[in-house]
C-alpha cells in the first residue's frame, strides 16, 4: 500500500508542478517540454513502483483472511447455540431435581428451524429411576424428543 500511495504522492505532484510552471512560463513551447518532462517522470516513477506494488498486493491477498463461508458461520452459530442450550439444561435439571447431569445434544438445522437430533443424557450411578423418569420427561417437553439415557458407573 505504501508503494501505491508514493506513486499517487509523485503524480500528483508532477501534474500540479507541470501546471504551475505552464502557468508561470506559458502554454508556448517551453511549457509543452516541461509537461512531457513531468509526463516521463511519472512513467518512470510508476514503472519502478510497479513491482513493489505487485509485491505488496501479494502479501497484502495472503494476509487478508479467507472469506468466511456462510456455512462455516451457521456451524459455528449452531455449535454456540449447542453449548449453551446444554450449558442451561444442566443448570435447570441440577436446579429443578437436584441431580447433577451431563448433555451432550446433537443440533440440526431445517430450512426454517433448528431441532435437536439426538439427546444424551448422563446421569450419576447415584440417580433413582424414578428421578432418571422426571429428568427424561422435562428434557422431552423441553427438547420435543425423547432423550437417550446413560448411567454414570461409580468409579470407586
Amino acid at each position: 500500500m505504501h508503494a501505491f500511495q508514493t506513486a499517487a504522492s509523485a503524480f500528483c505532484i508532477a501534474c500540479i508542478c507541470a501546471e504551475i510552471t505552464t502557468l508561470l512560463v506559458g502554454a508556448g513551447w517551453a511549457g509543452r517540454c516541461i509537461k512531457a518532462v513531468a509526463g516521463l517522470y511519472i512513467l518512470v516513477i510508476l514503472f519502478r513502483l510497479a513491482t513493489q506494488m505487485k509485491l505488496e498486493l501479494k502479501s497484502a491477498a495472503a494476509a487478508a483472511p479467507a472469506a468466511v463461508s456462510i456455512q462455516s458461520t451457521e456451524t459455528s452459530l449452531l455449535q454456540g447455540t449447542q453449548e449453551r442450550l446444554e450449558a442451561d439444561l444442566c443448570a435447570e435439571c441440577e436446579r429443578r431435581f437436584g441431580t447433577k447431569v451431563k448433555l451432550e445434544i446433537t443440533l440440526t438445522r431445517t430450512e426454517q428451524t433448528v431441532r435437536a437430533e439426538k439427546v444424551l443424557v448422563i446421569l450419576p450411578a447415584a440417580c433413582t429411576s424414578a428421578e432418571q423418569s422426571r429428568i427424561a420427561a422435562y428434557l422431552q417437553q423441553e427438547l420435543d424428543m425423547a432423550p437417550i439415557l446413560e448411567v454414570q458407573e461409580d468409579t470407586e
